[in-house]
C-alpha cells in the first residue's frame, strides 16, 4: 500500500524528490521528537506517545513527498532499534508509519502546492496529519481486534480445527498453537 500511494504521489507531484539539506534538518527534528516520548502501558501493551506530529506538519509543507517518506522511515527505524523493540513489532510499526505518511503525502499532493499565506493550505496540512493519525489508529485497532478474536485458550481448544488436529489427546500439549 505504501509503495502504491508513494508512486501515485510521485506521479502527481511537481517535485517528488529533492531538498536533501532540508531533509537532514527534519531528520534532526524528527529524531529529537522521537527521543522525547511518554510511555504508557495498557493491558500489557506498551505505547509511546511522541511529539512527532509537530515536525510532521511542517515537513508536509516543506519537503517533497518521497523525501519526507524516506526521512520519516529512517528516523523511525533508528528509534525502534534504539528502544530495543522486538523485530516483528518494529516491522509492523515501521510499515504502519510508512502507510500513514503515504496517505498524508497524497492528501497534500492532491490539494496542490502549499501557500503559506493561505489559511486553506494550513487546513490541508492539519487534515493530512489527521488522516495519518486515523490510518495509524485503524491499523492498530485492526491488529488488536484480530488477536482478541482468538479468545481464551479454552475457546481455541474447543474449535473444530484444533480438536481435529489433537483428537487423540484429551488436552492439547503445552505450547501447541491451540493453547
Amino acid at each position: 500500500m505504501t509503495i502504491g500511494l508513494t508512486a501515485l504521489a510521485f506521479a502527481r507531484s511537481d517535485e517528488p524528490l529533492g531538498e536533501w539539506w532540508l531533509g537532514l534538518v527534519f531528520f534532526g527534528l524528527f529524531f529529537v521528537a522521537e527521543l522525547t516520548g511518554l510511555q504508557f502501558e495498557v493491558r500489557r501493551h506498551g505505547m509511546i506517545l511522541t511529539l512527532a506530529d509537530v515536525p510532521f506538519l511542517l515537513a508536509l509543507a516543506y519537503l517533497p513527498p518521497v523525501t519526507l517518506l524516506i526521512v520519516r522511515l529512517a528516523v523511525y527505524s533508528l528509534a525502534q532499534w534504539r528502544r530495543g523493540t522486538a523485530p516483528v513489532k518494529a516491522a509492523f510499526n515501521i510499515a504502519l508509519l510508512g502507510a500513514s505518511t503515504a496517505f498524508a503525502n497524497l492528501v497534500v499532493v492532491e490539494q496542490g502546492p502549499i501557500q503559506f499565506d493561505d489559511p486553506r493550505s494550513w487546513l490541508v496540512l492539519v487534515v493530512a496529519v489527521l488522516t495519518s493519525v486515523v490510518v495509524a489508529a485503524a491499523g492498530v485497532v485492526g491488529v488488536r481486534s484480530r488477536w482478541s478474536r482468538a479468545g481464551s485458550p479454552r475457546r481455541r481448544w474447543r474449535s473444530p480445527c484444533c480438536r481435529a488436529f489433537w483428537w487423540p489427546a484429551s488436552t492439547p500439549p503445552s505450547g501447541s498453537p491451540c493453547c
